[in-house]
């Protein structure tokens, strides 16, 4: 087996079908499909048990508790026979006939991850997406490699998203079975906690996958805790009347980025507080308004997730 296909689905999207039966059509004979549901209904998981040609291709993996990106990866790794892995994104649609190319190009290449491109359409325009001084068809490791991976948002070279990557299973099985200690950066490239293993990474101009623009899909973008900050430490020197807005506006930020933490990267609530409360101890937090124990803002961001997944459920199932 060369090649698994894993679709990690956390929440109830109608975008579901439309990934599914474009991994199914890019399954080859050495290729398996693995879908663990994450759903708070199950809806997905229905879907493939009353189809009997889906039955019989896809390996179905229910997840009803720590229901976080973390452990639907970890889960999806650990039942994988393929020596590579490749992650979709509920919200894309596999390019079939580009993927057998680039198991050879990552096996050809030796490299720990292949990354190529996507296809995004505004309305009936297809634009493929734009990295700039990517070195294609050749392997990136050490301190360029670390260069690539520590930069942020829009910049930053290699994503942490989702259809756009091969991996390699042994070294992403080694690093998902990581136990979180609080101390990792915040929320950048390390989602998968991969690079610290890999050694190297690839780049090649192929599609892999195609998406809308206007899906709602998460890319993964996070800035750092002290970005937030800066941008905050000049937002109220400059607007100083607005002060109470500010604080409210910062605190939905922090509140927004501990959630992810959590319920994106996979973090224990253990974790979140080793890592924010010397973070949070600075006075300029205090001083900007927040003041609640953190205790108190990660229990509000784990209400607001519940919310969140309640509401998406009710989106479905009024569609």
């Amino acid at each position: 087996m060369r090649l698994s296909i894993i679709i990690p689905l956390l929440s109830e999207s109608v975008s579901v079908e439309r990934c599914l039966a474009a991994a199914l059509r890019a399954v080859g004979p050495d290729c398996e499909l693995i879908l663990v549901d994450g759903g708070l209904s199950g809806i997905a998981t229905r879907m493939v048990e009353r189809s009997p040609e889906r039955r019989d291709k896809v390996v179905l993996l229910r997840c009803t508790e720590q229901r976080r990106f973390w452990t639907l990866m970890r889960m999806g790794v650990e039942r994988a026979r393929g020596r590579y892995i490749l992650f979709a994104s509920i919200h894309e649609w596999i390019e079939p006939a580009n993927i057998p190319l680039l198991v050879v190009e990552t096996e050809a290449l030796g490299a720990d991850a292949l990354q190529a491109r996507k296809m995004r359409k505004i309305r009936r325009l297809s634009v493929k997406e734009q990295q700039p001084q990517l070195p294609l068809h050749e392997a990136v490791d050490g301190d360029m490699l670390r260069e690539m991976a520590g930069l942020s948002g829009e910049e930053r070279l290699i994503t942490p998203c989702y259809t756009d990557k091969i991996w390699r299973k042994d070294l992403l099985a080694e690093a998902l079975r990581l136990d979180f200690t609080g101390s990792w950066g915040t929320g950048e490239i390390l989602n998968f906690h991969y690079f610290r293993f890999a050694r190297s990474v690839a780049f090649t101009d192929t599609v892999v996958a195609n998406s809308r623009w206007s899906a709602a899909n998460n890319t993964y973008s996070y800035r750092r805790l002290e970005d937030v900050r800066r941008v905050y430490e000049v937002k109220m020197l400059v607007m100083q009347g607005a002060a109470e807005g500010l604080t409210l506006e910062l605190r939905a930020h922090l509140v927004e980025y501990i959630r992810c933490l959590i319920f994106r990267l996979g973090w224990t609530r253990e974790a979140v507080l080793f890592y924010l409360r010397p973070q949070l101890a600075d006075r300029f937090w205090l001083n900007a308004g927040i003041d609640s124990p953190l205790e108190d803002l990660v229990d509000e961001a784990m209400r607001n997730h519940k919310k969140n997944s309640f509401k998406n459920l009710l989106k479905l199932l009024t569609v």
